[in-house]
């Protein structure tokens, strides 16, 4: 799955000197509520993401360097928060509400590390960037800062953990992650029910 020699890939290798990034994952995790406007709840998330990484060393001098860097852009849905409007547990009129579904946007810069010269070595990801998402139960949408560490096993899978970090409103996931060569097909079944 490359072009000229591994010069472009079209699933990430240790080898390649750019590489397509296009995968889809799951993850669990908490959402912590760090004010009163809301309870800690678990947190589930269904995720799709796409970029590109460079290897600027294997791309100059031909020759292998585990070194790359990337961008990277992701659209996730997730699950509601819960908020109350009277945190006073005194008070008759409490009212608790679920939110709707989350969906952020997420930009950021990814740095990997290839460990070895496999074609479908490990590699670890470490991503940082911006994400746009509601908060609770506020009209709109905010910028808060994103980061991830992931462990790749090539470009096929990988396991991660992540979060992103807004203003009360803290979302931390560990996920699995799939390429979209394998995953997609099966996303497609789900979402046809099947």
């Amino acid at each position: 799955a490359s072009v000229a020699g591994g010069t472009f890939c079209f699933v990430e290798d240790s080898m390649c000197g750019a590489s397509l990034i296009a995968d889809a994952d799951v993850g669990v995790g908490l959402n912590v509520i760090t004010s009163d406007r809301g309870f800690d709840v678990p947190y589930t998330q269904l995720r799709v993401r796409g970029g590109l990484t460079v290897r600027p060393i294997i791309l100059a001098k031909r020759r292998w360097h585990a070194w790359g860097i990337g961008v990277v852009g992701s659209w996730s849905l997730a699950s509601s928060s819960i908020t109350v409007t009277n945190p006073d547990p005194e008070d008759p009129n409490v009212n608790v509400t679920e939110t709707q579904p989350i969906q952020t946007y997420r930009v950021a810069l990814i740095n990997q590390l290839w460990l070895t010269r496999k074609r479908n070595a490990l590699h670890l990801d470490f991503t940082l960037g911006a994400a746009n998402s509601s908060v609770l139960d506020f009209p709109g949408r905010y910028w808060g800062t994103t980061a991830e560490v992931a462990l790749g096993f090539g470009g096929w899978g990988g396991l991660y953990l992540g979060g992103d970090f807004l203003d009360g409103d803290t979302r931390v996931v560990l996920g699995l992650r799939g390429h979209a060569i394998a995953t997609g097909p099966l996303i497609a079944l789900i979402v046809l029910g099947l």
